[in-house]
């Protein structure tokens, strides 16, 4: 018991290696497993932002992690537009930090239209109707939303204290 309690060996080219292989995955931990064994923890990305890269689509994560490109958009995530070209991105590499920072601003916007989706479940989803989200550099975002009988809306929104009352509103009038 005392040995199994003190030694531990790590696989670190193994762990390298998969992170390398595999951008999906945020972190990798393998082990040797007493007393022949080797264990393999597996952690995942989640792609939270789905970023308009041209003629592709770039699924990223909350970190700012191109996690995979992608030829459709998706349609369970609004697209982010305008936040300058991604031609140099690869699955696996991280947005610049004024990228990160846009996309907080998406990222927040789109959660508070999920949420208000959720405290007021009959009314019209927003998110449903989010076909784009523009962040600015000044913190402030276009929001298209696109209806079912062809009209657009462009809604200027603003990432600030008052942003789940300007959701609120704009579902009210949607």
């Amino acid at each position: 018991p005392g040995v199994k309690n003190t030694i531990s060996f790590r696989y670190s080219g193994i762990e390298a290696e998969l992170l390398k292989t595999f951008p999906e995955l945020a972190a990798v931990e393998a082990r040797f497993s007493w007393p022949s064994g080797i264990s393999v923890k597996l952690q995942e990305r989640i792609e939270t932002a789905c970023i308009r890269t041209g003629l592709k689509y770039a699924l990223v994560d909350r970190d700012g992690y191109v996690i995979k490109l992608i030829d459709e958009e998706p349609e369970y995530l609004p697209v982010i537009e305008g936040m300058g070209s991604f031609e140099a991105y690869e699955p696996g590499s991280q947005l610049d930090e004024e990228q990160r920072d846009l996309l907080a601003v998406a990222a927040e916007i789109t959660a508070q239209l999920i949420l208000t989706d959720q405290a007021y479940p009959d009314d019209i989803s927003l998110v449903s109707l989010a076909e784009s989200i523009s962040p600015e550099d000044n913190g402030f975002a276009f929001l298209l939303l696109q209806f079912d009988n062809n009209i657009v809306w462009r809604v200027k929104v603003s990432n600030g204290r008052t942003l789940s009352e300007d959701i609120r509103k704009l579902q009210e009038l949607a």
